[in-house]
């Protein structure tokens, strides 16, 4: 009856209680008590069991020197005393004359050649054990070892259970296992919140379902190609709200290297996606800045013939309706000129420079630039610029983007809603800053979206009509 008891649940509290019921019928006891080694030379009572509450404390940690527990430890041998205020082998004898006992049983817990506690029995009556005790105590003690021995084991596999379910729920991928029957079988939470849903909804459904959203033909078409090869496949799944995730799977092998299941890793790949499309977008920028930088070097060379001949028709003997016109030959090839040269230099690469610059002229070069798009697009131009603006520390040409970006929204948005309009700008300077003002007339900015306007990527142009980055890039600058 003590051995199935031993062997009747994990609980190891129920069992060390029904263990001590059983053994308090084959030996009469005070106190039963298992104690184990900790840290410092020190042991700790892990539990105890005896005829009354005060009898037996569990929990305590106490000095191992001079205790039978320890010389039943160190000798791997049980240890027996039927006269412990008498007994010159226990020299800590304090918690033994506190709690009243007279006799003591000690047995070592050893398990393949290691010792790992004692089991103990007290008695308040002296000489209440011996020899037959002993004898008929040694199997089942070890029996009770086996038993810790098992529940350490389980609580090892029940840590490292926990352990790696917490680190399985931790990663920020999505993580889904796969089974032969191409089931789900597990995943973690990041994968469910990926897929948008709870793990509960996804476990037991088709993982090409719940994957790649694949009807049942290709998904078994799919399924046989890749594990014929066995290798990783990749694919992306977008979602309805704009999400892009990028799927890996691999083959997961058992120990006599056949296939067990699948198992699939998931990442949310829309911001580095949105990336790499702004970098394909930057790098077209740079080749139309080269275009426009070999386009204007073009220009400039018969702009130059243009100007000259212009110049020579001016001083001579003509009469005055050619002179105008030759004056206003001279005055447009000289507009083409600074525009040109405006080109050039905003095309050029340019390191960050801080130097005393005058705002209002990087906002006429700026202007100038778009001069023509504005005329042709009907959108009519105001400006109240105020003359006696202080300079200020800045790089004029971040500045010249920073106008351009404000520009090109302000007549992007304008034409989207009426198809002309009405750009006013205005600069001031009040309380030691300098506040430059873009005004249109357009539909102005939703309510909803004003807190994100400089966020990176946010836009609410169409598709393919910007990138989201102009403000956030004038944010940064300013």
């Amino acid at each position: 009856r003590i051995m199935s008891v031993l062997t009747s649940s994990l609980d190891m509290g129920e069992v060390y209680a029904n263990f001590a019921a059983e053994l308090k019928q084959l030996v009469d006891y005070t106190c039963v008590s298992i104690t184990e080694p900790v840290n410092g030379g020190s042991l700790r009572v892990v539990s105890s069991h005896g005829d009354r509450p005060d009898d037996c404390v569990t929990g305590f940690t106490f000095d191992a020197g001079g205790t039978p527990m320890l010389t039943a430890m160190e000798s791997l041998e049980p240890f027996v005393s039927g006269d412990i205020e008498n007994d010159n082998r226990i020299t800590a004898k304090e918690y033994f004359d506190k709690a009243g006992f007279k006799s003591i049983i000690n047995i070592p817990l050893i398990i393949k050649g290691n010792v790992f506690g004692t089991m103990n029995m007290a008695s308040k009556q002296k000489n209440a054990f011996d020899v037959n005790d002993v004898r008929e105590l040694e199997p089942i003690v070890y029996q009770v070892a086996l038993a810790l021995d098992n529940q350490k084991l389980f609580s090892d596999v029940e840590r490292a259970k926990v352990e790696w379910e917490t680190t399985f729920d931790s990663v920020g991928d999505g993580i889904v296992m796969v089974n032969n029957d191409r089931e789900v079988v597990r995943l973690n939470r990041a994968a469910a919140e990926l897929l948008g849903g709870t793990v509960e909804e996804f476990l037991g459904r088709s993982c090409c379902d719940v994957m790649l959203g694949l009807d049942a033909e290709i998904e078994e078409c799919l399924e046989e190609s890749f594990i014929q090869e066995i290798k990783t496949f990749k694919s992306e799944r977008r979602l309805e709200d704009g999400r892009i995730l990028e799927v890996t799977a691999d083959i997961v092998l058992d120990a006599e290297n056949n296939k067990s299941g699948l198992v699939y890793i998931i990442r949310d790949v829309t911001e580095a996606e949105r990336l790499r499309r702004q970098l394909v977008q930057s790098e077209k920028m740079v080749a139309v800045g080269e275009l426009v930088s070999g386009v204007a070097h073009e220009i400039n060379n018969p702009l130059t013939g243009v100007l000259g001949y212009a110049q020579l028709l001016a001083s001579r003997d003509i009469d005055e309706s050619t002179r105008k016109d030759a004056e206003g030959i001279m005055r447009e090839a000289e507009r083409v000129t600074r525009i040109v040269r405006q080109l050039l230099s905003f095309s050029r690469k340019h390191e960050p420079e801080r130097s005393m610059t005058d705002v209002n002229a990087a906002l006429m070069e700026s202007l100038e630039l778009k001069a023509y798009d504005l005329r042709v697009n009907n959108i009519n131009l105001e400006t109240d610029l105020d003359e006696s603006l202080p300079g200020t520390m800045a790089d004029k040409y971040q500045l010249q983007q920073v106008f351009l970006n404000i520009i090109s929204n302000a007549e992007q948005a304008m034409l989207g809603h009426n198809g002309a309009g009405l750009l006013k700008i205005s600069s001031s300077s009040e309380n030691g800053s300098i506040r430059l003002t873009f005004a249109d007339d357009g539909p102005g900015i939703p309510e909803e979206s004003r807190n994100r306007v400089f966020d990176p990527f946010f836009t609410t142009k169409d598709v393919g009509k910007g990138t989201g980055l102009g403000l956030s890039v004038c944010y940064g600058i300013v």
